[in-house]
C-alpha cells in the first residue's frame, strides 16, 4: 500500500526501482562488487528520510547485512526479482566421488546448460549478445558482420571445416570453449566450463572479456574438483559438450527466418585445464611439454632450436590413447586449435610482474604516491599510489580485488626486491595496466 496523502510516492518507489536497476546494472558490468552493490544500496536507502524505499532496492541493502555469504544473497535476490533465463537442463549420466561419511562411488545424472536452449532464450530476450551487439531484425548488419569475420578468419585458419562445409556462413557465429579449474572456499578446486562468443555484444572491436563475465562466457557446467573419479567424470561431460558443439554445427537452431549455427574454432584455458579435457599426454611435468610442439629444449631462442624446425610442429599426436573428446566437433582433431588462455598467460604471469615492477619504478621517480613530505615511506608512497589507481577504478567503473598496497602486498622485503604481485586476482593486472596507460600519457610532458 502507497502512503496515503503523499501524491509523489508512486513516483519515488518508481525512482527507486530505477536507481536499483542501475546498481545491479553496475554489478552485471563488473563495475562493482557484491560486497560493494550492497553497500551503495545502503547508502540509497539512508538518504530516503523516513520515506518508504522501494521493494528490490530492499532486497539487495540486505544482501549485505552479514559479512559472509554476499555473493551467493545477491544471488538469490536477483533470481527472485526475475532477472534471470530460463535454460534447460540437460541430465549427463555420469559417477562421482563421494568422500563422507565413508569413500564411496555413485552414479548421478550431473546438470549441464543446453546451448539450443542458450540461443533460443538469448534470441529471444536478449539478442544483441548472441549476434555481435544487433538485433534480430537487423539481419543485414549482422549477417554482414559474420560474413566478415569469416572472410577475414580463413587467412588465420584456412584448413576450418566451415570453409568446406556448405552452409551460410553470414548465419554461423564463431565460439571457442573455455574452461578453467579455479580455486572456491578453503582453496578447492572447482571446475567451470562454458562457452564463449569470438564477437563481444560491445561489437567486434572491444575484447570479447570485456563487461561482466555473466555477459561474455555461457556456462555449460561446473563440479567441485573432489568429486572427480579420476578422469571418467569429466571425460562423460566433455563427452556431452562435444555432441552439443557438433549438434550446433550441422544442425543449428531456427531463430525467426534463419538457421543460426555455433561454429566451435578453438578450446581455450590454461594448461592444466587443456591436459584434462582434451586428454593431453603433454604438460609441464611430461617429457614433452607442449601440444603445439615436439621440439626438445624448448627454452632455446637462437635460429638452430628444434622447435623452430616445421617437422616438430606439433609433431607427433599429443593426445592420450583414449583419444580427444572434442575430436568429434568439426575442427577439433587438431592440437592447433587447442590455445593456452591470454589470461593465464598474461594476466597471472609476466603481466603481473609488469604491471606492479612500473608501479614500483613510477613510485621510485616520485611520479606516483609523493605527497611533498621530505621523508616518507615507501609503504606511504604505495598507499597513496593506491588512492590514485582507486580513484580511476570509481570514475571508469571498473572493480578490483585489490584492498591496499604495501611492500609487503606487491611480494617485496625490501625496496630493492623486485615485486611478484599485486595483491588481487588475474583481472586486476588488466586494471592496472589501463591505469597505468591513462596514468602515464597524462604526464607524458615529463
Amino acid at each position: 500500500m502507497l502512503p496515503e496523502g503523499d501524491p509523489f510516492a508512486k513516483e519515488d518507489l518508481q525512482q527507486d526501482d530505477e536507481q536499483a536497476l542501475e546498481i545491479l546494472d553496475d554489478y552485471f558490468a563488473g563495475a562493482e562488487s557484491a560486497k560493494r552493490t550492497a553497500r551503495i544500496a545502503q547508502i540509497a536507502l539512508g538518504s530516503r528520510h523516513n520515506r518508504r524505499a522501494g521493494e528490490l532496492l530492499l532486497r539487495i541493502a540486505s544482501t549485505g547485512r552479514t559479512k559472509t555469504n554476499v555473493d551467493r544473497n545477491l544471488r538469490r535476490c536477483i533470481h527472485k526479482a526475475g532477472v534471470t533465463m530460463p535454460v534447460d537442463f540437460v541430465l549427463v549420466p555420469t559417477t562421482v566421488q563421494i568422500l563422507k561419511p565413508k569413500l564411496r562411488i555413485d552414479n548421478v545424472f550431473w546438470p549441464t546448460l543446453s546451448m539450443k536452449s542458450w540461443v533460443s532464450v538469448l534470441a529471444e530476450s536478449c539478442p544483441q549478445v548472441l549476434l555481435g551487439g544487433f538485433r534480430l531484425e537487423e539481419s543485414e548488419k549482422w549477417r554482414n558482420l559474420f560474413g566478415w569475420f569469416w572472410d577475414r578468419f580463413e587467412g588465420v585458419d584456412r584448413g576450418h571445416p566451415i570453409y568446406e562445409f556448405g552452409c551460410d556462413r553470414t548465419c554461423c557465429i564463431p565460439i571457442m570453449v573455455h574452461g578453467d579449474e579455479g580455486r572456491g572456499l578453503r582453496s578447492q578446486a572447482f571446475m567451470v566450463e562454458s562457452w564463449q562468443f569470438v564477437i563481444s555484444h560491445l561489437g567486434p572491436f572491444t575484447t570479447n572479456t570485456s563487461g561482466h563475465s555473466f555477459t561474455s562466457r555461457l556456462l555449460f557446467t561446473c563440479i567441485s574438483s573432489k568429486l572427480f573419479d579420476g578422469e571418467k567424470t569429466l571425460r562423460d561431460l566433455n563427452d556431452e559438450f562435444a555432441k552439443q558443439l557438433r549438434s550446433m554445427f550441422f544442425e543449428g537452431v531456427q531463430v525467426g527466418n534463419h538457421v543460426i549455427r555455433l561454429i566451435w574454432i578453438a578450446t581455450k584455458g590454461d594448461w592444466p585445464f587443456l591436459r584434462k579435457a582434451c586428454s593431453l599426454f603433454t604438460g609441464f611435468t611430461s617429457l614433452r611439454i607442449c601440444h603445439l610442439c615436439s621440439g626438445q629444449d624448448w627454452w632455446r631462442y637462437d635460429s638452430d632450436a628444434p622447435w623452430k624446425l616445421a617437422e616438430n610442429r606439433p609433431g607427433e599426436s599429443p593426445f592420450k590413447p583414449e583419444g580427444n573428446p572434442f575430436a568429434i566437433v568439426p575442427g577439433g582433431d587438431s592440437p592447433n586449435r587447442i590455445r593456452p588462455d591470454m589470461v593465464h598467460t598474461f594476466h597471472i604471469g609476466f603481466g603481473v610482474d609488469l604491471a606492479a615492477s612500473f608501479v614500483v619504478w613510477l613510485c621510485k621517480l616520485g611520479k606516483l604516491g609523493s605527497n611533498g613530505r621530505p621523508r616518507q615511506s615507501f609503504d606511504d608512497k604505495l598507499s597513496l599510489a593506491y588512492s590514485t589507481f582507486r580513484e580511476y577504478c570509481h570514475i571508469h567503473k571498473r572493480f578490483t580485488a585489490c584492498d591496499h598496497w604495501s611492500m609487503k602486498k606487491l611480494g617485496m622485503t625490501s625496496t630493492n626486491d623486485f615485486p611478484t604481485s599485486l595483491g588481487g586476482k588475474g583481472h586486476d593486472t588488466g586494471v592496472v595496466c589501463r591505469w597505468l596507460d591513462s596514468f602515464l600519457r597524462s604526464i607524458a610532458s615529463w
